[in-house]
């Protein structure tokens, strides 16, 4: 009965670990850019780095439900910018986005 109760346990354990979704992350702002990330552990430090005409990284941590807000204030994009976003947590977890910029950007 005490092997059932454990095997029971242990599955219960990897099927916890394997439905966790993912680390994200996103731009919410272009001006000045903030980023948003979520899914990370709980008050986890994480480091973002925005690469673009610049790179710029910024350290934060997360809430207490692992997300977070980044400003770059220093740095002002639009739709027609591509640019790339990382985000990666003490914990090894990542997360990235990249922007590219619209086709009605392009030139003619």
């Amino acid at each position: 009965m005490l092997t059932v109760l454990a095997f029971v346990l242990a599955l219960g354990a990897v099927t916890a670990g394997a439905a966790r979704r993912p680390p994200i992350v996103r731009v919410a702002a272009f001006q000045p850019l903030v980023v948003q990330g979520a899914r990370f552990q709980a008050r986890e430090r994480v480091t973002v780095t925005y690469v673009g005409q610049v790179r710029r990284t910024r350290k934060v941590v997360t809430s207490r439900l692992g997300s977070f807000r980044a400003s770059f204030t220093d740095v002002t994009e639009d739709r027609c910018s591509g640019f790339s976003i990382s985000a990666v947590g003490a914990s090894g977890d990542r997360a990235a986005a990249r922007h590219k910029p619209l086709p009605a950007c392009a030139p003619a």
